[in-house]
């Protein structure tokens, strides 16, 4: 009787710090969500002319949510102070890829008032703080410029909001994340 009660007694104890040892691993390797509340000086630049560097500030302040065996997503405010498209309300990015840490998300912004208007503001690719950013959108542009062949209307031209002091960091960090995120789909391609 005695060694039935020790039997089951060990199997209770083995069984709990199986319980414990598997407990421990999924708090140590699950991303729970992720409180994010940072602002990053960066640059735009327009096209494949970074002459056309434009010094901004993202402010970034919302959830990352890291679900096991689903998409990632990233939601709240996402603010590019020199776009006035960004303010117009919370962001639902969801991550469709993730390479090397770098996860590449689409951004879309919309808003109700005075009328339903949602603009797709782009590709975004970053690193699991923030610090590395780098946003692929497009940008409108006018052209009233016949001599150059071209008629008056929108004319269309990437644009490119990465992280940095200056330029030159703006272009390292665009160059950083490319190399990590190795995939043909990173744009720019400098």
């Amino acid at each position: 009787m005695r060694s039935n009660i020790a039997s089951i007694l060990k199997l209770a104890i083995g069984i709990l710090i199986f319980i414990g040892v598997c407990a421990f691993l999924f708090h140590y390797f699950y991303k729970f969500p992720k409180e994010v509340s940072v602002v990053r000086k960066a640059v735009i630049m327009i096209g494949d002319s970074p002459a056309s560097g434009t010094p901004t500030t993202i402010r970034i302040d919302g959830t990352l949510y890291r679900p096991l065996y689903r998409q990632h997503r990233f939601v709240g405010d996402f603010v590019i102070d020199a776009l006035e498209v960004t303010k117009w309300s919370q962001v639902d990015m969801k991550t469709v890829k993730i390479n090397n840490g770098i996860g590449m998300g689409a951004m879309f912004y919309s808003r109700m008032n005075p009328k339903a208007e949602t603009a797709h503001f782009g590709w975004n690719y970053f690193d699991e703080n923030f610090e590395k950013i780098n946003i692929w959108s497009t940008t409108k542009m006018k052209t009233d410029n016949p001599a150059n062949g071209n008629e008056a209307g929108d004319i269309y031209d990437s644009m490119f909001i990465a992280t940095g002091d200056d330029l030159e960091q703006a272009i390292e960090t665009q160059r950083a994340l490319r190399e990590r995120f190795k995939d043909d789909s990173f744009a720019p391609r400098r």
